[in-house]
Parts: C-alpha cells; structure tokens; sequence
C-alpha cells in the first residue's frame, strides 16, 4: 500500500524519500516542493496547522522565474495604484486575494506567517472571500517579500481583482467538491457518488 504525502496528502511514487522531520517523527513527502514548504511551517514555528487543518494542502510547487520576476514589478508604485492605499509616512495597506485556502487552518498559518515578518503591521484575512488585507511599513519590507512570503508556505497572493476573484471562487468550488467526491468514494467504495439517500426519490 503506497504512503501518502505528509503534506498534501497524494501518494509517495515508489523509491521517491523526501523526508519531513515533524514532532520527533520521519513523515514522507511526495516531491521536493512539498518538503520544502512543509519544512518552511514547521521551521517558522506554525507546525500546528498540520494538526488543525481539516484538508490536505495542494501539492507544493516551485514559482516559475517569470512569476517571480512579476512579484518584484509589484513593487512599483504606478503598479500598486489600483490595489495599494498609501497611509500616513511609508505606511501601505494592500487588498490580495489568496488562492490555495481549503480550510480555517489555511487562514490561521497565513495570518501566523505574515505577521512574523519585520514590517508587517496588520494581517487580516476573510475565510468566506479569501481576501486578504495586509498593513506593512514600506521603509522595512516591500510588497514583493510578502507576495514571496506567501508562496514559501504554498499558497499564491495576488492584487484584488473582483473579476478574478469570481473565477478563483468558482475553482475553488469545484475543487472542494473533487475533494467531497473522493472522500465519499474512500468511505463508501460500493457507492456511487450522488446515490446517497438524499438523492434518492421516495418510495410510493
């Protein structure tokens, strides 16, 4: 029987060991991605989200160098004019939308990673929308950093788009229900999923 990932929760390929050292224990990890985020969590202090969390997180992977290079042009202030309020001296706050939330675990670790880092004066992040808005002081971390941030611990951030924000609701919507899906399949394997008793019309 293959092992799951200790991260995301897909199965371990065969002859694959990417371990992830967790309260004194070995735990597997499917790819580098995945260990590298999980080390991240774990190594900042937030490895109680792996006890919290009520699904498995999407499979880690690295940004491309093109998604990277966007992150810094973020810095810029003619880029930030539609999604950045300037505050009093070098204070900034930023609307984002997350993408990768499954659960409240999710907002936690996130609110939990972002606050940490020097700079950054308020996080505050809606699990219904999954908009986030984040405080920081420009002089002591850019926007850049935050957006990188996020992606070390396996999720996206991106500027406030209410247009984008529809269609990653409505994807995220499809994949909660996958998700339903297979865990009906894995408690009930007999079952066809949609044929429970609820489906089912009454008898005369």
């Amino acid at each position: 029987m293959s092992e799951n990932c200790f991260h995301c929760g897909l199965p371990v390929p065969a002859g694959v060991h990417f371990p992830i050292r967790y309260r004194q224990q070995e735990e597997a990890a499917c790819c580098a991605g995945c260990q590298a985020v999980a080390n991240t969590i774990i190594q900042s202090g937030l490895a109680d989200y792996y006890q919290h969390r009520t699904e498995g997180a999407a499979r880690a992977e690295a940004l491309p160098s093109a998604v990277l290079e966007q992150i810094k042009l973020y810095d810029a202030e003619e880029l930030q004019q539609s999604f950045v309020h300037r505050g009093n001296g070098e204070e900034r706050e930023a609307a984002l939308m997350l993408e990768g939330i499954t659960c409240a675990a999710c907002i936690w670790l996130n609110e939990q990673h972002l606050r940490r880092l020097p700079g950054v004066l308020a996080v505050d992040i809606n699990y219904s929308t999954q908009r986030a808005r984040v405080r920081w002081d420009n002089s002591r971390i850019q926007l850049s950093a935050i957006l990188q941030a996020v992606a070390d611990i396996g999720y996206r951030a991106h500027p406030y788009d209410a247009e984008r924000q529809e269609k990653l609701q409505q994807k995220e919507r499809k994949q909660a229900l996958t998700r339903l899906k297979k865990h009906r399949t894995k408690k009930n394997p007999g079952q066809m999923v949609g044929a429970d008793s609820t489906d089912r019309p009454e008898a005369d």
